[in-house]
């Protein structure tokens, strides 16, 4: 099965390229930097096809998923400042919702980009 995954070079996409590689399956990995991807995927010993696009533009994510069984979705902006993320992680999320969501069947969102910051009490 070939499985799209986008967020590949965060720590749970990178983890889930590796499992889903090691479980006999055929990663495509949606990445933003090559030179990031090649430090990320080379000491978890992941060796797939990558596609340089943007997980919040809808031509990257239909021609990364056009040969895709399924896809894995990781992407998110993270903010650790309670602002700073409000700010910029729901219009991402938006925007990343509406480029893939339509174009397949199956997916996986592991996501907490909505969770509430932590209470500082």
């Amino acid at each position: 099965m070939r499985v799209l995954i986008t967020g590949a070079t965060g720590f749970v996409g990178s983890h889930a390229a590796a499992a889903i590689q090691a479980a006999g399956h055929e990663p495509v990995l949606l990445i933003r930097s090559p030179d990031k991807a090649a430090r990320v995927f080379a000491p978890l010993g992941i060796d797939s096809e990558t596609i340089v696009g943007d997980a919040t533009d809808r031509a990257s994510v239909e021609h990364a998923i056009a040969r895709c069984d399924a896809v894995v979705h990781t992407a998110a902006v993270v903010a650790l400042a309670a602002p700073v993320q409000r700010q910029h992680t729901a219009p991402t999320s938006a925007r990343q919702k509406r480029s893939s969501a339509p174009l397949c069947a199956q997916a996986v969102i592991p996501s907490s980009t909505s969770a509430p910051p932590r209470s500082s009490n």
